[in-house]
C-alpha cells in the first residue's frame, strides 16, 4: 500500500523553513505480524532557508526520526488501546 500527500504551509510562523513538502509512505507486509514503512519527504524549503541548508540537512532527519518512533510506538499497541487513543 502507498499513501503519497503533500503538505502545504499555510497558517504557519513565518520561521518555519519548509513551503511544501510532498511525502511517500510505503507499508510492505513482511510477514504475518510484521510489515515495513519506507517514508520519503521530498521538502521544497523557502529561499531564505537555503543560507542555514546545512543545519537544517542534519535536524530534519532527527525530526523525522522522531517522527517514525512516534508512529512506530503507536502502531505497535495492541488494538484496543490504539482504538482509544483516536
Amino acid at each position: 500500500m502507498t499513501l503519497t500527500f503533500d503538505i502545504s504551509s499555510i497558517n504557519v510562523p513565518a520561521i518555519v523553513p519548509l513551503k511544501r513538502n510532498q511525502v511517500t509512505m510505503q507499508v510492505t507486509a513482511m510477514g504475518s505480524n510484521q510489515c515495513e514503512v519506507t517514508w520519503i519527504a521530498r521538502p521544497q524549503l523557502k529561499t531564505p532557508a537555503y543560507i542555514v541548508y546545512p543545519l537544517l540537512r542534519m535536524a530534519l532527519p532527527m525530526a523525522f526520526g522522531k517522527l517514525l518512533n512516534g508512529l512506530k510506538e503507536f502502531a505497535e499497541q495492541p488494538a484496543s488501546l490504539s482504538a482509544s487513543a483516536n
